[in-house]
């Protein structure tokens, strides 16, 4: 769906950057203010594949509703444009969770240590319980994006630190919570040097 809004937003910019554009031949003195109409473009619904009629040996009664083929799968989302992530974490689980309740399954980093003014990324898998994965760190947190259930992603540049740091331990806690508002938490150590 959201492809279809962009498509949209692309073609109004379009049409109205073509609108602007000198045209190639003299107008006569009339003058008229062109208009960039907008056509909403139709957001398919997913067919459901029917099976061809075939001669079976149990035909299908009349008055009756042949079953019909699931449709395809969707592909699996990829995501943020993450570059490889090389340290991971497996936290330990508890020895029988609850179904439903939060759990950190899996922590990808794309180092254990990381870089001022350099890309930090972070991969979360969770149980499909968990709605939001926030990373907090001395004082300050961020939410990551949710790729699809139980995946979340997030990059971004690290701030410059001071010329007197020379590096930091830091300890970033990923934090996995529910909708009714139950959270778990793993703590991760990581390195940050200038």
């Amino acid at each position: 769906m959201i492809v279809s809004l962009l498509l949209a937003a692309m073609l109004a910019l379009a049409s109205a950057y073509d609108a602007q554009q000198p045209s190639p031949t003299p107008e006569p003195s009339v003058t008229a203010t062109p208009t960039v109409a907008v056509t909403p473009i139709p957001i398919p619904t997913p067919a459901i594949a029917t099976p061809a009629p075939s001669a079976s040996a149990n035909p299908t009664p009349a008055g009756s509703q042949s079953p019909e083929a699931s449709p395809a799968p969707s592909p699996t989302p990829t995501g943020l444009n993450l570059p490889p992530l090389k340290y991971h974490i497996t936290p330990k689980q508890p020895p029988n969770p609850a179904p439903d309740s939060p759990q950190i399954l899996e922590i990808d980093l794309n180092d254990q240590v990381i870089y001022s003014t350099k890309n930090f990324s972070a991969r979360v898998t969770t149980n499909d319980v968990v709605t939001k994965v926030t990373i907090s760190s001395n004082g300050h947190s961020g939410q990551m994006t949710r790729i699809a259930p139980g995946r979340f992603e997030s990059t971004g540049d690290i701030p410059k630190l001071p010329s007197i740091i020379g590096g930091l331990n830091v300890n970033l806690v990923f934090t996995a919570t529910t909708a009714d508002g139950r959270s778990t938490s793993v703590k991760v150590p990581i390195k940050v040097k200038r």
